[in-house]
């Protein structure tokens, strides 16, 4: 598998530096080459929308992220619905445990080392938590739900919370707990000791520390997600700009994924698609998403007109919302349309809607288009 970059620019377009290898970005001129098929009768107004960049990144070294896979992680609930990871998280969807808890919203914040507890029926702060933990940076739900963790990163605690009232519990002493996750058979408490360059194992009902792992290639790890299937985590690596890839149930990290097609790239947040087919991990520093796992991006138009570019192929590839400086007119490709410079005019899509990561590999379409 291969990793995808898409890229968040400025509201200005025009080619510049902001080009990373194998980006798909604004550019500065265009030409009205046809692609897309015919336009659609009606005009559309409003504002042009952001362009975006994409960029082909790393080796085949993507864990597998299977849509529906066979063999679980022992003792990880079955998914409710195969072809969607989130099926049980939809609005209304409570477990019983949850229906219990108060509906109150947990903010750390940083600087003063407290935990603002707001209401979300009226947006209003109905209580603060003061030293809940020096350099609160996470509050995080526990496998059953039956609790909340106040991580405090620098006061190696964890500060509990009872959801049912909102009322905050016992500290519970742990290295360095920039975040804290649990594994899906509800078995282990990762904590994310950033600064200790660990994932650390604990049980999470005595809290003992079961193992540590350490992971020095990983300088900055902090956010993770599994696989559909349980079997592997994958951690960003925000300050070596890279991803690692582990064995849960091992404990082990399997390999590595270099992010290196954006220089000074920071990953941190990490999501798995619904689907389970891709993994796309923020990075901050360069104001765009990773999407790790895809085989090509599928880039659509309004017409229902659709080209697939492999990763790996995107060096010259361009996704244009303005030219010289103005949007770009209704007949050339308005709100964005593909330039491809070097390949023939069906390559560069008009009036796109969209574009997805995709496993759809690019020699699967017609060469030229039949319609």
């Amino acid at each position: 598998m291969t990793g995808t970059w898409v890229g968040l620019p400025a509201r200005t377009v025009r080619r510049s530096a902001l080009l990373v290898a194998a980006a798909v970005t604004a550019s500065a001129a265009v030409a009205a080459c046809s692609g897309g098929g015919h336009p659609p009768t009606s005009t559309t107004s409003g504002a042009v929308s952001p362009a975006a960049r994409a960029a082909a990144a790393g080796t085949p070294t993507a864990p597998p992220a299977e849509a529906a896979p066979a063999h679980l992680l022992p003792g990880m609930p079955p998914p409710t619905d195969p072809r969607n990871v989130y099926a049980a998280d939809g609005p209304g969807d409570l477990s019983p445990v949850a229906r219990r808890a108060r509906p109150l919203i947990y903010v750390p914040e940083t600087k003063s080392n407290d935990v603002w507890v707001i209401d979300p029926a009226t947006y209003k702060v109905v209580e603060r938590v003061r030293n809940a933990g020096v350099e609160v940076q996470h509050v995080i739900p526990s496998y059953d739900l039956k609790t909340l963790y106040a991580a405090g990163d620098n006061s190696n605690t964890l500060l509990e919370f009872d959801p049912r009232t909102g009322r905050p519990g016992r500290r519970i002493h742990v290295a360095d707990p920039y975040n804290l996750y649990f594994t899906p058979d509800g078995r282990h408490a990762i904590v994310v000791a950033e600064a200790l360059k660990r994932l650390d194992f604990y049980d999470p009902h005595t809290w003992r520390l079961q193992h540590s792992l350490a992971v020095p290639e990983c300088a900055g790890v902090d956010h993770m997600d599994f696989t559909a299937d349980g079997r592997t985590l994958l951690a960003s690596c925000e300050f070596a700009s890279r991803m690692i890839v582990v064995d849960v149930a091992r404990q082990a990290v399997l390999r590595t994924i270099p992010l290196t097609r954006v220089a000074g790239g920071m990953p941190q947040d990490v999501k798995l698609s619904p689907d389970g087919r891709v993994y796309y991990v923020a990075d901050m520093a360069s104001n765009g998403v990773w999407v790790i796992g895809s085989r090509s991006l599928k880039v659509t138009s309004t017409t229902g007109y659709a080209r697939w570019f492999g990763a790996g192929t995107l060096d010259d590839v361009w996704l244009v919302t303005a030219a010289g400086g103005r949007p770009l007119t209704y007949g050339h490709g308005f709100p964005a349309r593909i330039v491809a410079p070097g390949r023939r005019g069906f390559w560069w899509v008009k009036w796109v809607t969209s574009i997805q990561p995709s496993g759809r590999p690019p020699w699967a379409q017609s060469f030229f288009p039949l319609s």
